[in-house]
């Protein structure tokens, strides 16, 4: 696994057999300057490379919410115009209620106007099934 960020909080992983980016939250709070930088490096990595595979293990994600609102009001939009590529997205919840809540939220208008689908899963091993099916 190459690494493409490693913070406090946040580790973001490239998997070169599976082209797979792997995003995993840890600790009781996620830093703000982790998160946006992960985000940020994730994406120019995505677009450099034309990584369309995403496995986000949010489960220990516990995000402050204007960070969420930056990350969908801002970062996405960006992202989408720079990588119009279909992506998948294989999404382990937050443990946080609040975080899993307005992700799924978010997520839900996005696959409506975006070019990406979005899946829930318990485990990586069914995420990573999913993302590498057809």
């Amino acid at each position: 696994m190459q690494i493409i960020f490693k913070g406090d909080t946040i580790e973001c992983l490239f998997d070169q057999k599976s082209q797979i980016i792997e995003i995993s939250y840890f600790g009781n709070l996620t830093k703000s300057e982790d998160f946006r930088e992960a985000a940020n490096k994730s994406g120019s990595f995505a677009i450099a490379n034309s990584i369309t595979l995403w496995l986000l293990d949010q489960h220990n994600m516990n995000v402050h919410p204007k960070d969420l609102r930056w990350f969908y009001q801002e970062w996405q939009p960006n992202f989408d115009k720079a990588m119009p590529k279909s992506r998948k997205v294989a999404i382990i919840p937050a443990k946080n209620l609040f975080s899993e809540f307005y992700i799924k939220q978010q997520n839900q208008k996005l696959e409506g106007i975006g070019n990406f689908s979005v899946k829930y899963f318990s485990s990586k091993e069914e995420a990573r099934k999913w993302l590498l099916s057809l």
